[in-house]
């Protein structure tokens, strides 16, 4: 788990207001156990984890996907989550290939077990890329937190969108 790049303040202040007023009204509670109760949506499309290798089609900004894209040109989608919730211990489900990306927009905690646990305390316009196959969770989210998970999918050339 490393930061591999911080955003301008500025700039982390205009996404976090886009994400705000345009994508949170659309959010929806997360039904995971690790992180039930967040808010959260997906963009360009959504795993249904009951069946792997298949996608409902999620929310297109143009906006947005063009930043996701800059942090990581192989994503095929993305994960904006909020809310006064972190996420416990978990694993990133089949749909993920091993290495994932964070946007991370306001106070949190992440960590990661590698054999010993990695802390990275955070204030927001962090980028940090990190195995999605190890245990990881975020703590002490401030409660005006947006995260943005980003993955590209295990197995980009076989799925199916619904």
């Amino acid at each position: 788990m490393e930061i591999i790049k911080i955003l301008p303040r500025e700039k982390a202040r205009e996404i976090y207001s886009h994400i705000r007023q345009e994508l949170i009204p659309h959010a929806t509670p997360e039904r995971t156990q690790a992180g039930q109760g967040r808010l959260q949506l997906w963009l360009e499309k959504e795993p249904i984890y009951s069946q792997p290798g298949t996608y409902k089609t999620g929310i297109h900004d143009p906006r947005l996907w063009r930043l996701i894209q800059w942090i990581a040109p192989q994503a095929d989608l993305a994960q904006v989550y909020g809310g006064n919730r972190g996420i416990d211990w978990h694993r990133d489900a089949a749909y993920a290939a091993p290495t994932a990306w964070i946007l991370n927009l306001g106070p949190c905690t992440l960590e990661s077990d590698h054999g010993e646990i990695l802390t990275l305390d955070l204030t927001g316009g962090e980028i940090i890329r990190f195995n999605c196959k190890l245990p990881h969770r975020c703590t002490n989210p401030h409660p005006q937190r947006i995260g943005i998970g980003i993955w590209q999918c295990r197995e980009p050339q076989q799925y199916t969108l619904i």
